[in-house]
């Protein structure tokens, strides 16, 4: 069976690292920007003099160093997924903002909507931050009522 060939992080654990020494370097690394070798002796649930220990191991295998890379590495995934999540929300606004413009063309060009439409179209100028006036009023002069009536008579009796 072929072994995964994957690049190896800072914050991995180190060939020459033994497994008590990782298991404090990830509970150092994992207690974020307030870290420090007293919380990590404590968080092992060992005495304040454990530290002189941890003090050695970091030293030996740079764990400050190693936990600038994981830091910035988290650092960059949270800008990455806050970059795609604009780009999901821009995306949806155009979306939803050329559904009401169609809307809007459909109704200045004497056809009818629903009254929820309308509701919607309100809705969605006032969450995009257009002010709010009286624009139902606007768009109910634009409505050729009889060219409606017209068009509702014909659907409901074909």
């Amino acid at each position: 069976m072929k072994k995964e060939n994957r690049e190896t992080k800072p914050w991995s654990r180190l060939k020459q690292e033994s497994d008590i020494a990782f298991h404090a370097f990830t509970i150092y690394r994992d207690l974020g920007g307030h870290r420090s070798l007293a919380k990590t002796a404590k968080e092992l649930g060992k005495e304040p003099h454990y530290k002189s220990q941890l003090e050695k191991w970091s030293k030996t295998y740079e764990w400050v160093r190693r936990t600038i890379s994981f830091d910035e590495h988290l650092d960059f995934q949270k800008i990455e997924l806050a970059s795609q999540r604009l780009v999901d929300l821009h995306n949806h606004a155009l979306d939803s903002g050329k559904k009401v413009i169609d809307e809007l063309v459909g109704i200045i060009t004497g056809n009818w909507c629903e009254p929820q439409t309308l509701k919607a179209i309100e809705v969605y100028l006032e969450t995009i931050g257009l002010k709010r006036k009286n624009y139902t009023e606007d768009v109910n002069s634009q409505i050729d009522w009889q060219k409606r009536d017209e068009e509702l008579a014909r659907i409901l009796n074909p």
